[in-house]
């Protein structure tokens, strides 16, 4: 299946086809219409991929969603209410995106001064004990925390604490946690 992106893309590669056939006739107004359809056009790709829609929230170029409505959910309980809102579990591209995105999110999930909190992410072992994302990609360049779950079923989970910046914790997928979904623009 295409993403959005994909399809935007190809229709302005479709478009620009159509603006170089007719320029090379000399004078044709074609040459006209197609370059104002192609600059609505790649207007509309700026407007969609700027954008995410509700209940998600951009930050940088991914869109974001702090479940508040379910917010003690196991970690496929998680994932299965992200891919209901039509995302999945956070993969975030840049983990300074996200902090910025919870930061804007403090209040609902009702932060005190001094208290940790752990946030289900879209990441866990897989039966062969290799750490991957949702979509498959695997975990590079981590940084765990020490606390590590005695369990063989480890799903990652971001703790932001209230007395140091954000860790990564491996953490049991069975305890129930507030989560991150992310939609993929």
């Amino acid at each position: 299946m295409l993403t959005l992106r994909t399809c935007l893309v190809l229709g302005s590669i479709f478009l620009l086809c159509d603006v170089s056939f007719a320029a090379k006739k000399p004078h044709n107004q074609d040459v006209v219409q197609l370059t104002e359809a192609l600059t609505a056009a790649l207007k509309e790709v700026a407007n969609v991929r700027f954008t995410c829609p509700p209940p998600f929230t951009r930050i940088v170029n991914e869109c974001f969603y702090f479940n508040h409505i379910h917010p003690m959910l196991t970690w496929d309980d998680a994932r299965y209410v992200c891919q209901s809102a039509g995302g999945d579990l956070a993969e975030p591209e840049h983990f300074g995106a996200l902090y910025l995105f919870l930061y804007t999110q403090r209040i609902s999930m009702h932060m005190t001064e001094g208290s940790d909190h752990r946030l289900r992410l879209g990441a866990r072992v897989d039966n062969t004990g290799t750490w991957k994302w949702v979509s498959g990609r695997p975990v590079e360049d981590v940084i765990w925390l020490d606390d590590e779950g005695n369990t063989t079923e480890l799903c990652m989970s971001l703790v932001l604490r209230g007395d140091g910046p954000p860790a990564l914790a491996r953490d049991d997928c069975q305890v129930a946690q507030y989560s991150v979904c992310e939609l993929p623009i």
